[in-house]
């Protein structure tokens, strides 16, 4: 009998049912996950499922307003997606990756509870003209981005730090952006 096991379908018919029953047929286990990964990726979640939300609520409203879009539809459908959602997903995943310890629940959902009512307080002081609210939501979004910048702080250099830096600051520059947009606009 191969005592490797590997290749062989022939069954050694010297051998008993109880020694065939002690050999190990197990299959080989999957690589383990990285423990960087494994211990830090749970403090993503509340951003990942979120930002989901976020990109299907985006798809909806979408389909919704496709046989009459309006401006703010079409910007509501485009912030839903791009920024409540991808880069929710994204920071969320880089923040919990990246920064030095691993993330407590409280405090991702904390953050995400943050930066979720925030972006409400974008869209909805965006389509009903409330630039008090627009001002509210942006004010809560940049100190959230803030928090979530310095909390990578001593990440390994590397590409993926210098990625997610820049996400956090495409979005805090379009911030002032924005509310000077809308501002003009009115």
């Amino acid at each position: 009998m191969n005592n490797c096991g590997v290749g062989t379908d022939r069954i050694d018919e010297s051998e008993t049912t109880s020694e065939r029953s002690a050999v190990d047929h197990t299959r080989p286990t999957a690589a383990p996950v990285p423990p960087q990964l494994s211990t830090r990726r749970p403090g993503a979640l509340p951003f990942e499922v979120a930002g989901a939300a976020a990109i299907v609520i985006g798809g909806i409203l979408a389909a919704a307003t496709a046989h009459n879009p309006t401006e703010h539809g079409t910007w509501s459908v485009a912030y839903l997606v791009l920024v409540a959602g991808a880069c929710q997903f994204a920071i969320g995943l880089g923040y919990a990756t990246l920064s030095q310890q691993p993330q407590s629940p409280r405090r991702a959902l904390g953050l995400a509870a943050v930066f979720n009512a925030a972006n409400v307080a974008v869209i909805v002081g965006t389509v009903t003209g409330q630039t008090w609210l627009l001002g509210i939501g942006a004010v809560a979004l940049t100190l959230t981005l803030l928090v979530m910048l310095v909390g990578i702080r001593g990440a390994e250099p590397g590409p993926m730090p210098r990625l997610y830096r820049l996400l956090i600051v495409l979005l805090a520059v379009s911030i002032p952006i924005g509310l000077v947009l809308q501002t003009v606009r009115k």
